[in-house]
């Protein structure tokens, strides 16, 4: 069941990430399913279900360089599998905030890998393009939490 969400976020991520923009600014629907899905894996399984996706997400044509999805796939499943394991028991809010931390820095360098060029800023990039969309993710993260069903009626996931 993880795999097939996982493939409908890639092709998500793919597909409707221009229907979803505001301002040039779309969620990474990728890195979520990633979060999702390696969240009750080990860590070194959580990793290689990262790498295979964002390895999927470079070869299917997205915006990024090829490889950099694959990094930043492999941080998220790696650290998901470490930070949100269901078996930590974290209350919603919890789990938001370590979801948070772990996106922000992903956002960061999937930003500067994409818009590295000759009038490349390392603020102005990080400020305009990586913020913007690591603060969208989290709303649609946040929005994706408060679904009947996402989580126990004690508030944990």
């Amino acid at each position: 069941m993880r795999w097939l969400v996982l493939v409908l976020c890639l092709a998500a991520q793919t597909a409707w990430s221009d229907l979803l923009s505001i301002q040039g600014r779309a969620p990474d629907l990728l890195l979520l399913g990633i979060l999702w899905a390696a969240a009750a894996r080990p860590p070194w399984q959580g990793a290689l279900l990262g790498f295979l996706a964002g390895l999927g997400a470079d070869l299917a044509g997205a915006q990024d360089p090829l490889g950099a999805g694959a990094l930043a796939g492999t941080s998220a499943g790696f650290f998901a599998a470490l930070w949100l394991h269901p078996a930590l028991r974290l209350n919603v809010w919890r789990s938001l905030g370590r979801a948070a931390a772990l996106l922000a820095p992903l956002e960061v360098l999937l930003a500067h890998a994409r818009y590295r060029g000759m009038d490349y800023q390392v603020w102005e990039t990080t400020l305009r393009l990586a913020l913007p969309t690591w603060l969208y993710t989290l709303l649609l993260l946040l929005l994706l939490l408060w679904i009947p069903g996402a989580r126990g009626s004690d508030g944990r996931r």
